[in-house]
C-alpha cells in the first residue's frame, strides 16, 4: 500500500471533498447510541482543553485528535465504497447537519456557510438518504418521527444537538467547532483496486494483532518490577502482579476466582468476603508464603517486552475455532482500562496528592507514565517507582474486591435481568453468591440499588464516571461502616452533584466535590438549568425519580413500589412542542418548563412524539397497569392529567412546584447533614 493510499484529512475537508462516500447494503445500520455519540464529543472537548492548555502556555501549534479509520474501496463509477468506519462518518455528518442548522438560528453566531450539502449516500437505502435530506433542510424533528424516515438516525441527531447545546451552554461552541474541523482527523485509507474484499472483511472480523493499550501498560509496569535487585523481592512481586492482574482484567467475575483455593483463604478471609492485607508489604507477604514455586518459575519466565507480546499470535486468535468460554453471570458497568484509571485516583488520594487524573482510557498510558512512572519529570528515581508499582498493585487488588462486593452490576442469573449488589461467600463444600447489603427487602438496601443505578444510567459511558470514582473512594476507607452508613455517603455524594454542580450557578468540578472540603453556601434552584436544552445532566430527572419514590415510601402504589432505573436517556415535552392543530399561546409560552418534561426511552419518544398528552397517556397506561413506568415524574403528570382531565399552563407550572419542593426539602435535609461534621 502506497503512500498516496494513506490520506490524513480534517474534518471540514472530508466534508469539502468532491468525492462520494456510499455505505453499501451489506453494512450495518446506523447503531450509535446515547454512549458512543457522548464519548465521541468527550473525546474532542479533551483533546480541545488539551490544545487550550499548550496555547495558555505559550507553546506554538495544537495537538491534534486522531480520531479513527476511514477504510473505502474505489468502485468503478469513482465513488468510494466504505468498508469500515460507516458509523464514525455517518455522526460526523449528523454533527456537521446540526452545526449547520443551528447557525441560521439568530442566537447563535456560527459560520457554517461552507456547509451545504453532504457527500454521504446510503445504498439501497432511500429512508436514510431522504431523512439525511430533511435534516439538513430543517424539518422539524417530530415531523420525521414516522415510518418514512430512519428512526436511529433521527435519535443520534437528537443525542447530537442535546450534546451541542451543554456546550452552547458553556459558551464554548465557537472554539469547539474551530477545534473539531481543523484539528479532528481522520486517516482515510484507499484499499488497492484488486483486493478480495472478501478475504479483507475476513481479516478485519478477525483483528487483534495490535496490543491494547492495558496490554502495554502491563508490560511497563512489570519491567519496573523486573529490574528489582533482590531476586526474592524480584520473583515474589512479578507473581504477585501477574496474579492480581490476571485476576482483576475480567471485570465480569469476581476477584477471589483468580486466585488458587489456599490463595483465597489467606487474602480474603475464609469466607471470602474479607480483604485481610492491610498494605502492599503486608500482601506480599501472606502471599508469598501461600504461593507455589511453580507459580514464581512460570510468572518471571513469561515475563515479556512489549515487542515480544506483539510477535505472539493472541490468544482470541489463535484459539477461534475453540468452544467459547461460558458467559459470566454478571455484567459490570465498566471496563477493565477505565477502572485501571478509576483506581489510579483512589491510589493518588491515598497518597495525599492534589492530582487530577483524566478518567478516559484513551490517555491510559499518557497518565500512568505521569503518576507512576513518572516519565519526564526530572525525579525518575528508580526505587520510588517500585514502590509505585507495588502501591498501586495493592490498590488495585483491593478496589476490585470493593467494587465487587458493593458496586451495582446487571445480574442475568434469572429468565429476565436485573440489577443487583451480591458478594462472594464461602461455603463448607460450595461457594455462592448472596446479598452483600442486609436483606432484599429492606427499605435501606432498595434505596441503595435505586440510588446507584440512577447514577449509572445517568452516565452511561465508559469513562468519565465520576460517580463511582466518589464511591469507591468512600468505600476503600469505609469497608467497616454500616449499611445505613453507606446509604448517607451514597445520597451525600448524589447531593454533592446536584446541588453543587447541576442546578447550582456555580458549576464545581467533579474532583473537588468528591476530594475538597465544600463548604455549603446558601442555595437556590437556578430555573435556568432546567428548562428544555440547558439540563446538563439526566442525574436532574433520574435523582429526582429517585426522591418521589422515597416521598411515597410509605405508599402501597405498586407502580412506585415496583419502580427501577432503565436506559432513559430522550427528554419529552409531555404537551408536544409540535402538534397539528392550533395551540394555545400561554401552553407554548410554558412548553420548555420543568414541569412539561419527563426523560423516557429514545425508542418511545420516535413512537409517541407529537401526540397529545391524552394519547400519550393512552399509550402508557398499559404498562401502568403492570405496574410500571419509565419514569416516575412521568407517572406523576399522568395522574394530574387523569384527575384534572386536562395538561395545560396550570397543570405545567403546578407540577414544577411540586418537584421543585422536593428539590428544596432534599436540600435542606442535606444541610443539616453537613452542619458539624466532614463526610467525604
Amino acid at each position: 500500500m502506497t503512500n498516496e493510499s494513506i490520506q490524513a484529512l480534517k474534518v471540514q475537508a472530508l466534508f469539502e471533498s468532491k468525492q462520494t462516500y456510499i455505505i453499501p447494503m451489506y453494512q450495518r445500520n446506523y447503531a450509535w447510541g446515547e454512549k458512543e455519540i457522548d464519548q465521541l464529543i468527550l473525546d474532542i472537548q479533551d483533546y480541545q482543553k488539551q490544545t487550550d492548555q499548550l496555547n495558555q502556555g505559550q507553546t506554538q501549534g495544537s495537538k491534534k485528535y486522531y480520531i479513527g479509520t476511514l477504510v473505502v474501496f474505489e468502485r468503478s463509477d469513482g465513488t468510494y465504497e466504505i468498508i469500515d468506519g460507516q458509523q464514525r462518518f455517518t455522526t460526523l455528518t449528523l454533527l456537521a447537519i446540526c452545526l449547520k442548522r443551528l447557525s441560521k438560528e439568530e442566537k447563535i453566531v456560527l459560520d457554517m456557510s461552507w456547509f451545504n450539502q453532504f457527500n454521504l449516500d446510503f445504498e439501497s437505502r432511500p429512508k436514510s438518504s431522504l431523512t439525511f435530506q430533511a435534516l439538513l433542510r430543517g424539518d422539524h424533528l417530530q415531523h420525521l418521527k414516522s415510518s418514512e424516515y430512519n428512526a436511529d438516525l433521527v435519535q443520534g441527531f437528537e443525542l447530537l444537538q442535546r450534546a451541542i447545546q451543554k456546550i452552547i451552554n458553556q459558551g464554548d461552541l465557537n472554539s469547539f467547532c474551530k477545534y473539531l474541523f481543523e484539528n479532528v482527523v481522520i486517516t482515510q485509507v484507499l484499499v488497492p483496486k484488486d483486493t478480495d474484499l472478501n478475504h479483507y472483511f475476513e481479516v478485519m472480523n478477525n483483528r487483534g494483532e495490535q496490543l491494547e493499550k492495558h496490554e502495554i501498560l502491563k508490560a511497563q509496569l512489570m519491567s519496573v518490577l523486573n529490574q528489582i535487585k533482590d531476586e526474592a523481592d524480584k520473583t515474589s512481586s512479578m507473581t504477585l502482579f501477574t496474579s492480581i492482574w490476571n485476576a482483576t482484567a475480567n471485570m465480569e467475575r469476581y476477584v477471589q476466582y483468580g486466585f488458587s483455593t489456599t490463595q483465597r483463604d489467606v487474602i480474603f478471609g475464609k469466607d471470602w468476603g474479607d480483604f485481610v492485607p492491610e498494605n502492599a508489604s503486608s500482601l506480599l507477604e501472606i502471599f508469598s508464603k501461600n504461593v507455589e514455586s511453580q507459580e514464581q518459575t512460570n510468572s518471571e519466565s513469561n515475563f515479556q517486552s512489549i515487542s515480544e507480546m506483539l510477535k505472539k499470535v493472541p490468544e482470541r486468535i489463535r484459539n477461534k475455532d475453540t468452544k467459547e468460554e461460558k458467559p459470566e453471570r454478571f455484567n459490570s458497568i465498566i471496563n477493565f482500562p477505565n477502572f485501571l484509571l478509576q483506581v489510579l485516583q483512589i491510589w493518588l488520594s491515598q497518597t495525599n496528592r492534589n492530582e487530577k487524573v483524566a478518567l478516559d482510557d484513551k490517555q491510559l498510558i499518557d497518565q500512568f507514565e505521569k503518576y507512576i512512572l513518572l516519565k519526564g519529570q526530572g525525579n525518575q528515581e528508580h526505587e520510588r517507582v517500585i514502590e509505585n508499582v507495588k502501591g498501586f498493585m495493592f490498590t488495585l487488588l483491593k478496589c476490585k474486591f470493593i467494587f465487587d462486593q458493593y458496586i451495582v452490576k446487571r445480574d442475568y442469573s434469572t429468565d429476565h435481568d436485573d440489577w443487583s449488589i451480591k458478594r462472594l461467600k464461602r461455603y463448607k463444600d460450595s461457594s455462592s453468591y448472596v446479598n452483600t447489603l442486609d436483606g432484599d427487602s429492606s427499605e435501606i438496601t432498595q434505596k441503595i440499588l435505586l440510588l446507584m443505578t440512577a447514577f449509572h444510567v445517568s452516565t452511561p459511558t465508559l469513562s468519565y464516571k465520576y460517580w463511582l470514582n466518589g464511591v469507591l473512594y468512600w468505600l476503600y476507607q469505609n469497608t467497616d461502616k454500616s449499611e445505613s452508613d453507606y446509604f448517607n455517603a451514597l445520597q451525600h455524594l448524589a447531593r454533592k452533584f446536584i446541588f453543587q454542580r447541576y442546578l447550582n450557578e456555580k458549576q464545581i468540578d467533579y474532583f473537588d466535590l468528591i476530594y475538597g472540603n465544600q463548604t455549603i453556601d446558601d442555595f437556590k434552584i437556578d430555573q435556568s438549568k432546567l428548562s428544555f436544552g440547558n439540563i446538563e445532566n439526566n442525574f436532574v430527572f433520574n435523582y429526582l425519580d429517585f426522591l418521589i419514590y422515597c416521598d411515597a415510601e410509605n405508599s402501597n402504589d405498586k407502580v412506585i413500589k415496583n419502580f427501577k432505573f432503565t436506559q432513559r436517556s430522550s427528554v419529552e415535552h409531555f404537551y408536544a412542542q409540535q402538534i397539528e392543530g392550533e395551540r394555545d399561546e400561554s401552553d407554548h409560552e410554558n412548553l420548555h418548563r420543568f414541569g412539561n418534561l419527563c426523560l423516557i426511552s429514545s425508542s418511545k419518544n420516535s413512537s409517541i412524539g407529537n401526540r397529545l398528552p391524552s394519547a400519550k397517556r393512552d399509550y402508557f397506561m398499559p404498562e401502568i397497569r403492570k405496574g410500571k413506568i419509565d419514569t416516575l415524574k412521568l407517572y406523576l403528570m399522568i395522574q394530574t392529567l387523569e384527575e384534572e382531565k386536562v395538561w395545560k399552563k396550570e397543570q405545567i407550572l403546578d407540577h414544577e412546584k411540586k418537584m421543585l419542593d422536593l428539590f428544596e426539602s432534599d436540600y435542606k435535609d442535606f444541610c443539616e447533614m453537613c452542619i458539624g461534621e466532614s463526610i467525604q
